[in-house]
């Protein structure tokens, strides 16, 4: 009886042969896509982002370009069906892959997402990007202004709205937090899987 009921409440499994990859931009509601995902794909793998900025310390590398490395391994690798993580727009890895994998991405709109950062890495309890400063200090310091043109550094390597639109456009399903129906329609099109996905990882 648990066997079968197991199987009834199990999540649909994606048959569509198709590889998704889930760009996950910070604070737009992508940690319960993300264990979505996993659910639906056979051998999905989620980038971890604190191991890699330790590893990426270790190398003294910058963070987005080790991260861009490893973007670039896992997508080459045939049996991954499913990656995803805090990534940047990588022209390398489009033109590369682009043709192999489905790009999804959610976003948020930018003001919200901007006190959700904060109250988030504000009130956290790991060391992981946590922010020291008032809400006043934050909102003049070079960190806090860099937050609040996060869409253009994660989305395009120029970091111009121009370039940033242009690659929003070569994503085959892109949500709004505000309106997670559209998206869950826009990925069932494209992936054939269902997804209800409600809101985790709240700020604290």
């Amino acid at each position: 009886m648990k066997k079968l009921l197991k199987k009834i409440l199990r999540p649909k499994r994606n048959k569509s042969g198709k590889k998704c990859y889930f760009l996950h931009l910070p604070k737009c509601g992508g940690t319960s896509l993300n264990k979505k995902l996993r659910a639906t794909f056979d051998n999905p793998v989620h980038m971890d982002p604190a191991a890699s900025k330790i590893a990426a310390d270790a190398k003294s590398e910058p963070l987005g370009r080790f991260r861009e490395s490893l973007q670039l391994y896992y997508m080459a690798q045939k049996r991954i069906d499913c990656l995803s993580g805090h990534f940047d727009w990588s022209n390398t890895a489009f033109n590369s892959f682009g043709n192999s994998w489905e790009y999804v991405t959610v976003l948020r709109d930018p003001v919200e997402k901007w006190f959700s950062h904060y109250f988030f890495n504000r009130y956290k309890k790991d060391e992981h990007f946590k922010i020291d400063l008032s809400i006043e200090e934050y909102l003049e310091s070079e960190s806090g202004r860099l937050i609040g043109r996060d869409y253009l550094y994660k989305l395009s390597e120029s970091e111009t709205i121009m370039d940033a639109k242009d690659n929003l456009s070569k994503f085959s399903v892109v949500g709004v937090l505000e309106d997670l129906s559209t998206f869950e329609r826009g990925f069932e099109t494209v992936f054939g899987v269902k997804l209800k996905l409600p809101i985790t990882n709240p700020s604290p």
